[in-house]
């Protein structure tokens, strides 16, 4: 980093040491413009042995680019100065130091969509927290890790105890942590707790009413609450308002919104436009936002079960190089897909490793939200059939998967329908030709034809006539 001055002008080395003082609560906030200045720096290569100043000026500049979005560098950034945990040259520092500069390598990791990492950093920065404003700083981007791989369990505990540390300090509402409100409305959300993801959306804006990130972070949590209580015209009105709007914000919270917006659009049978909301989306490096499982999603509605099997296949092998969050709504899908295609072995070992994955990082409903209720009701009844300590979990699931709708209750076997094939029945009762549907549907005849076979299969009938009258007793 340049630390030539111009007329007397503080060197970038100053700034990122002011900025350093500020990151932990206690001291006051770093100031906007120290933030751009520092991430629009260079911090150069690792220098011959890290000291405090050499240490806290990294730290300052990697959350300075987590703040300010500037990851396109991603992860190659923590490589050049870390193998693994470790600082590539030999270090001789405080603990303090220490603490702060692994914290903001959490933070940056987070921020880069590679939350996977940021937890080992996290976890490494609290051994060395020595004030109780460092144990807030560590704990909070511990839980900010977590959340966003999906370790819901251990998020909890981390975020319980940087609130119990930042009560005790009775430190000012704006030194709170943004991404640890969003970590904790993300464990709310996974356990469809629409008014609590409300109240934690409100927290965060009026924290920093000024900063426009938080407020559109905000916004992004409220229309997660409107897709867990399935208010979908709101959640829509609001995704559309984040992404057509001005404000700025981090690209995970962006990259989230584009997934919601194409989820509830899905939900409300519009799967063409679901899918084309998402097109040329690109999923990061470490998938932290996983744009292959919002397409699964809207696929599964489509009846395109083998291209989601095919496109899911990547994200089940990379292993740790895929974060943890996403992985039970790929499988969840992949189950059902399999079940579709007659592997009924494949489908429920996918269904039964989702649950595994859930009951392992403290669970999630968000996954099973918008999949077909019948299909995946019989898929976890089998699996309970064969894994008796996975049957109150099962239970709880079942209790919380949104009903079927009151049209199709109890009648003609229409709960089975998937969203796809409910928005195709509609086209079959306006007596369009199969070309025409594909058509319309920008599909194959050959999925049509696959679509309303299924469709009369589970409404018990051989004939479009007799599907349409079906239809129409049910919704009459």
């Amino acid at each position: 980093m340049s630390d030539a001055p111009a007329g007397g002008a503080p060197t970038s080395t100053d700034v990122a040491l002011r900025v350093a003082a500020r990151l932990a609560p206690g001291s006051g906030l770093p100031s906007a413009r120290d933030l751009v200045i520092l991430s629009e720096s260079d911090p150069g290569p690792p220098p011959p042995a890290w000291g405090d100043r050499q240490a806290l000026t990294l730290a300052a500049v990697l959350s300075a680019r987590a703040r300010t979005d500037s990851l396109v560098d991603g992860i190659d950034l923590i490589h050049r100065y870390f193998v693994g945990r470790q600082l590539i040259r030999p270090a001789v520092m405080g603990d303090g130091a220490r603490s702060i500069l692994l914290a903001s390598a959490a933070e940056y990791c987070g921020a880069a969509g590679w939350p996977q990492i940021g937890v080992g950093f996290a976890t490494s920065s609290l051994l060395f927290a020595d004030s109780p404003a460092r144990r807030f700083r560590a704990f909070a981007v511990l839980a900010q890790n977590l959340s966003m791989n999906g370790e819901y369990a251990a998020a909890t505990v981390a975020i319980d105890e940087a609130r119990a540390v930042f009560h005790d300090e009775g430190w000012d509402a704006a030194e709170t942590d943004h991404w640890m409100l969003f970590g904790e409305a993300m464990i709310a959300a996974g356990r469809a707790d629409a008014a609590r993801v409300r109240d934690l959306a409100d927290e965060l804006e009026s924290a920093r009413p000024d900063e426009p990130s938080w407020s559109y972070t905000a916004g992004m949590l409220r229309a997660t609450a409107c897709f867990v209580s399935r208010d979908y015209t709101a959640g829509l009105a609001q995704c559309r308002a984040l992404l057509l709007g001005s404000n700025r914000s981090h690209r995970t919270v962006r990259e989230r919104v584009r997934g919601l917006h194409s989820g509830i659009l899905a939900l409300q049978g519009d799967l063409d436009e679901a899918l084309a909301v998402i097109e040329g989306c690109t999923t990061q490096p470490g998938h932290a936002v996983c744009f292959t499982a919002y397409r699964a999603s809207v696929l599964l509605d489509l009846g395109r079960d083998r291209e989601l099997i095919d496109e899911t296949n990547a994200c089940v092998a990379l292993g740790d190089g895929h974060c943890l969050a996403p992985l039970p709504a790929i499988l969840v899908r992949r189950a059902v897909a399999f079940a579709r295609l007659d592997a009924p072995q494949r489908a429920v070992a996918s269904m039964e490793a989702t649950l595994m994955l859930i009951e392992r990082t403290g669970g999630s409903v968000i996954p099973f939200l918008a999949v077909p209720r019948h299909e995946t009701v019989r898929l976890l009844q089998t699996v309970a059939a064969r894994r008796c300590d996975l049957r109150a979990q099962i239970d709880a699931l079942i209790a919380v998967l949104p009903p079927a709708s009151a049209a199709s209750c109890g009648r003609g076997g229409i709960e089975a329908l998937t969203p796809a094939e409910v928005a195709l029945t509609r086209m079959l009762a306006a007596d369009l030709p199969l070309s025409q549907i594909a058509r319309a549907r920008s599909v194959s005849l050959s999925t049509v034809k696959s679509q309303v076979r299924s469709i009369y299969a589970k409404l018990g009938v051989s004939t479009r006539q007799a599907a349409v009258a079906v239809l129409r007793r049910t919704s009459g």
